[in-house]
């Protein structure tokens, strides 16, 4: 199987005008503890709205697990109405997902999202093909984040893997990838 995978993904390199991929991950510079950035203390807040009228150059992270919990700066949103959802995504901000085909599978009516930055689902699997699934508590026990049961403590871990993923998707060299082929 990771015989099939490494094919298909080096017959898909010049087709996306990428020079290469290196198969194996290269050491990753843990980083100092101390810099590591930090999840917003979240207020939750019942509106779409008051969701959206947080600054506009703050990222918006999103997730799916029954029903959609979307953070921005310090407003977190738990609703399970698609109108909330359909219109949060539409907003014109940079957002973050875990499991965008989940959220596309929940809203089948929604058009294509746009400013779609990073996935950790599927960068999850870039950088471990091989691993058991790519749930967001199985990738926070992997990449040493804290994941609970609480809304706020899913939010947090979506916050941080995508932090950490994305550093260590920039060390592989598979950024591009993830932005070219995958979302």
């Amino acid at each position: 199987v990771r015989l099939m995978r490494s094919l298909e993904l080096f017959s898909l390199i010049p087709k996306f005008g990428l020079d290469s991929v290196d198969d194996s991950l290269p050491e990753v510079d843990e980083g100092d503890p101390d810099t590591k950035p930090s999840a917003p203390e979240y207020k939750i807040t019942d509106s779409a709205e008051e969701l959206l009228s947080a600054d506009k150059e703050l990222p918006l992270y999103c997730l799916f697990d029954g029903g959609f919990v979307f953070s921005r700066g310090e407003a977190l949103l738990s609703t399970d109405k698609k109108e909330d959802a359909l219109k949060i995504l539409s907003s014109d901000c940079k957002k973050y997902f875990h499991d965008i085909k989940s959220v596309y599978e929940a809203l089948p009516e929604c058009p294509e999202i746009k400013d779609s930055e990073f996935d950790t689902l599927l960068a999850g699997y870039l950088l471990n093909p091989n691993g058991k699934d790519s749930s967001l508590e199985r990738l926070s026990e992997e990449y040493s984040v804290k994941y609970g049961e609480s809304v706020e403590e899913r939010a947090a871990a979506l916050f941080y893997l995508t932090e950490e993923l994305s550093r260590r998707l920039n060390t592989a060299g598979m950024m591009p990838l993830l932005k070219n082929i995958e979302i």
